[in-house]
């Protein structure tokens, strides 16, 4: 099972990526989406790719913490 994390604080860049991953005709995926990046942290979860939005505040600690995870 692939699992996909979009990350966008703009709710219509959030649908709108979501729906293109739906596209594809991969069946084996989850995708979770998160309005934040500290409820991406919080959620605990691994991820096979991440989507995250590089105009949200505070990106660079956001990326710290998942890449130390």
């Amino acid at each position: 099972m692939i699992k996909i994390a979009i990350c966008d604080d703009e709710s219509i860049t959030l649908n709108h990526t979501k729906k293109l991953i739906e596209n594809y005709k991969i069946k084996d995926f989850n995708i979770y989406v998160y309005k934040s990046g500290e409820e991406l942290i919080e959620s605990n979860n691994k991820f096979d790719t991440i989507f995250l939005d590089i105009d949200m505040m505070k990106i660079v600690s956001i990326l710290r913490k998942l890449i130390k995870n």
